[in-house]
C-alpha cells in the first residue's frame, strides 16, 4: 500500500515538473521575446511624438538659426564677426538687453562688457546674468589679447556660438543680430525628421 502510494506522489510530481518547464506555444515558436516587445512599442511612441511635433520643432529650429537682440544702457558697441575667427570691433559698458538668444535663451539679461577682438584675436572680459527667462548666465574671463579659443566653457556649453556671423552696433541704445550655420544644418535635417542638435520636443 505504501508502496504504491509513494509512486502515485512521484508520478504526480513528474507531471507538474514537465507541465511547468514546457513553455508557451509562442516561446516555443519563438515568437515571444519582452525586450523587442518593449523596444516596438517604444518606437512606435517615439514615431507618433515625431509626427505629432513635426511642425513645432521645424518652427523652433527655424528660430535658432536668427538671434536678435535689443538693449538700452550706458553701453557703447560696434562689432562685426564672421565667426570669432574673423572679428572686427568691441563693446564697451552695461546694458540690460532683451534678447532670443543662441540656443533657445529667451528674455532679459544684464550683459556687462569689455571687449574688442580684431581678426582671431581677441580681449575679453564679459558677464551675463540673467534678469528674467531661460538665460545661461557665464562669465568670460580673457584677460589678455590673444587667439580666440572654440574650446572655451561659453561655446562648449552653448552660451555662446562661435560660429555665428553678427553684427552689434549702438550707443545707450543698441541692437545685435546673428546667423547661426550649425543651426540651419539642424533645421534642413530636420525636415528628414533627423536632429543633429538633438533639441526637439
Amino acid at each position: 500500500m505504501k508502496k504504491t502510494l509513494l509512486l502515485s506522489a512521484l508520478a504526480l510530481l513528474s507531471v507538474n515538473v514537465v507541465t511547468a518547464a514546457e513553455p508557451s506555444p509562442e516561446e516555443a515558436a519563438g515568437m515571444f521575446d519582452p525586450a523587442r516587445e518593449n523596444r516596438l512599442e517604444q518606437s512606435l511612441c517615439n514615431a507618433g511624438k515625431a509626427i505629432l511635433l513635426y511642425i513645432p520643432n521645424r518652427l523652433l529650429d527655424l528660430s535658432d538659426v536668427i538671434s536678435l537682440s535689443l538693449g538700452a544702457g550706458p553701453e557703447a558697441s560696434l562689432d562685426v564677426a564672421v565667426t570669432q575667427y574673423a572679428q572686427l570691433g568691441g563693446a564697451f559698458g552695461t546694458s540690460y538687453t532683451l534678447q532670443n538668444g543662441f540656443h533657445r535663451q529667451y528674455g532679459v539679461a544684464m550683459i556687462e562688457s569689455q571687449r574688442f577682438g580684431a581678426g582671431c584675436w581677441n580681449y575679453d572680459e564679459t558677464y551675463v546674468r540673467s534678469v528674467w527667462g531661460p538665460i545661461n548666465e557665464y562669465w568670460v574671463n580673457n584677460q589678455e589679447f590673444s587667439l580666440v579659443n572654440r574650446h572655451r566653457d561659453v561655446y562648449r556649453d552653448k552660451d555662446l556660438d562661435f560660429w555665428a556671423i553678427s553684427v552689434k552696433a549702438g550707443w545707450l541704445v543698441n541692437a545685435g543680430v546673428a546667423i547661426h550655420p550649425l543651426e540651419l544644418g539642424d533645421f534642413f535635417c530636420g525636415l528628414l525628421f533627423i536632429d543633429l542638435d538633438n533639441d526637439d520636443l
